[in-house]
C-alpha cells in the first residue's frame, strides 16, 4: 500500500465505523497516513532505505499501532487497520 491508499482505506473503514461522522473518519485518513511519514519520499534520504528498509520494520507493526491507540483512538484505529492489513499480506 502507498499513502494514497492507506488514506482512502482508512477513509472508507472510518465512515462505515463511525456511522458517516466526517471528522472522525478525517481523523482516522491523518492517522492512515502515519506509517508511511518515513518514506524515503517524505522524511528521510532515499539511499537510507533503500539500503536498510526500516519502514515496515518501525512503523508497519502491531505494536506501534497499540502505542497510538493508547495515546489517540482514532489515530490508532487507522494504523491498526494498516497493521492487520500488512499481517495479512505475509
Amino acid at each position: 500500500m502507498n499513502l494514497h491508499t492507506h488514506i482512502i482505506l482508512a477513509l472508507a473503514f472510518g465512515l462505515i465505523f463511525f456511522h458517516n461522522d466526517i471528522t472522525l473518519a478525517v481523523l482516522v485518513g491523518i492517522g492512515a497516513a502515519i506509517p508511511d511519514l518515513d518514506r524515503e519520499y517524505v522524511l528521510t534520504k532515499r539511499k537510507i532505505f533503500a539500503k536498510y528498509q526500516l519502514h515496515r520494520a518501525l512503523f508497519h507493526n502491531i505494536f506501534f499501532a497499540l502505542a497510538v491507540v493508547y495515546l489517540n483512538f482514532y489515530l490508532g484505529f487507522a494504523l491498526l487497520i494498516s497493521s492487520i492489513y500488512f499481517i495479512s499480506m505475509i
